[in-house]
């Protein structure tokens, strides 16, 4: 069984003013959008963690029982401690889970169960196996860890990220390779904002 952890707990210091996850996308705030695609998909279970404005925040998952929203109180200590409160909340049934951001509202269901998918593929290959999109230049998001690097995870120090653990485990970490731009797309600054959604909204 797989579960996502969606990092909104950020403060969104280079949108300016305006909280990113609060901005509308297709009629409705980010973060909505990106759960609504995470809801459409085989993941049991989607953990959002907030944190900075978490009154608003948490008024934006749609009704849905695979959502469960945690607050990090630890937010302004950094990201690795939003992902690691996300892990102390996986069911302990979870094979796998995949660090999403919601800051990434092009990537759709279809391209979530892809990730998904060559999880599964690669599970009986890889004995602990790390998905993650791939253009050859550069990675992607989101990432899917199995379960037995929560450990690894819960010993990093608030400078520390996930890319730590993936260059530990370079060999057991499978490139998903993919032309697919909306592996890479994230919204941090206006001009995201603006060039992104006159380049991909619908």
């Amino acid at each position: 069984m797989i579960e996502a952890i969606v990092l909104a707990a950020g403060f969104s210091h280079r949108m300016g003013a305006q909280n990113k996850l609060l901005l509308s996308f297709r009629d409705q705030p980010m973060l909505r959008c990106v759960l609504e695609e995470l809801i459409d998909t085989s993941i049991q279970r989607i953990i959002v963690v907030t944190g900075f404005e978490h009154e608003k925040i948490v008024t934006i998952p749609p009704p849905s029982e695979k959502i469960t929203v945690v607050y990090n109180p630890n937010y302004q200590r950094g990201q690795i401690t939003s992902v690691q409160f996300g892990i102390q909340s996986l069911s302990d049934d979870a094979t796998g889970f995949m660090i999403c951001l919601s800051d990434m509202p092009f990537l759709t269901s279809d391209h979530y169960e892809e990730v998904i998918r060559v999880f599964d593929h690669n599970l009986p290959v890889l004995t602990y196996p790390i998905i993650v999109p791939n253009s050859g230049k550069r990675p992607g998001n989101p990432v899917l860890f199995h379960r037995q690097f929560i450990p690894d995870f819960l010993a990093l120090t608030d400078a520390e990220n996930g890319k730590i653990i993936m260059q530990r485990s370079s060999a057991t970490c499978f490139s998903m390779m993919t032309i697919h731009p909306h592996y890479f797309i994230d919204i941090d600054t206006p001009e995201d904002y603006q060039e992104y959604g006159n380049r991909f909204w619908v």
